[in-house]
This record gives structure tokens, C-alpha cells and sequence, in this order.
């Protein structure tokens, strides 16, 4: 469960920072305020690529048994926490 909740939550992450990426300079043109500055598109593409890999990875969780089971819960985690740490840090 804690697995599906961190890929769910960079796959929204990641959802947003796209969206505020493509629409940010549209918003800001008028408020005279200068481009604003936000992270580079790899940083917003790696979470996005780890965070469907991981929900793609937990989609097939079923099929697996279930000491299989615990390590692909760990490999997600460990992977969308070295994300988020390379990504944000």
C-alpha cells in the first residue's frame, strides 16, 4: 500500500509540474512579473517516467508470488525516493 501510494503521488507530482511548466508563462505574462524559473524539463520527465514504471511495476503485483510481492514494494519505494531526492535536491 505505501508503494501505490508513492508512485500515485509522483505520477500526480509530475502531472502537475507539467502543467505548470506549459501554462506558467501564459499565466505570468501579464502580472509584469519575470519568467519564472521552475525545474528543468529532465527533472519533470524523470519523475514522470519512474512514476508510471512504478504504477506499471504494481499492475502486474498479482500475477507475482508473494515474496515477490514485498520486493517489488521495495524496489518502487527505494526508486521513488532516490527520484524525488535527485529530482528536488
Amino acid at each position: 500500500m505505501f508503494a501505490g501510494l508513492l508512485s500515485a503521488g509522483l505520477v500526480v507530482l509530475a502531472a502537475l509540474l507539467v502543467l505548470s511548466a506549459l501554462l506558467s508563462p501564459a499565466l505570468l505574462g501579464g502580472t509584469g512579473i519575470s519568467r519564472a524559473t521552475g525545474p528543468e524539463w529532465w527533472r519533470i520527465l524523470v519523475q514522470l517516467g519512474v512514476g508510471v514504471a512504478a504504477e506499471l511495476a504494481r499492475s502486474v503485483r498479482h500475477r507475482l508470488p508473494d515474496p515477490a510481492r514485498g520486493v517489488l514494494a521495495g524496489l518502487v519505494s527505494v526508486a521513488v525516493v532516490v527520484t524525488i531526492a535527485v529530482c528536488w535536491w
